[in-house]
């Protein structure tokens, strides 16, 4: 209720600024996670289910 309340009369922010400040530097860490652990491609998948345990590979192709 309290969430409904704050979008029909919100608040004053007493910093926006700060606001500011922490919005761009969670982008500019998003960018940077991007950029350093890159792209992935999903070629490598396979249409199987791979599973070691020789119980559950027998729940699973039942």
């Amino acid at each position: 209720m309290e969430a409904i309340q704050r979008f029909v009369k919100p608040e004053l922010i007493d910093s926006p600024r700060l606001m500011i400040y922490v919005g761009a530097g969670g982008l500019l860490v998003n960018i940077l996670g991007l950029i350093v652990l890159g792209t992935h491609s999903h070629d490598n998948h396979s249409g199987t289910i791979e599973v070691m345990d020789p119980l559950l590979s027998w729940e699973i192709s039942e």
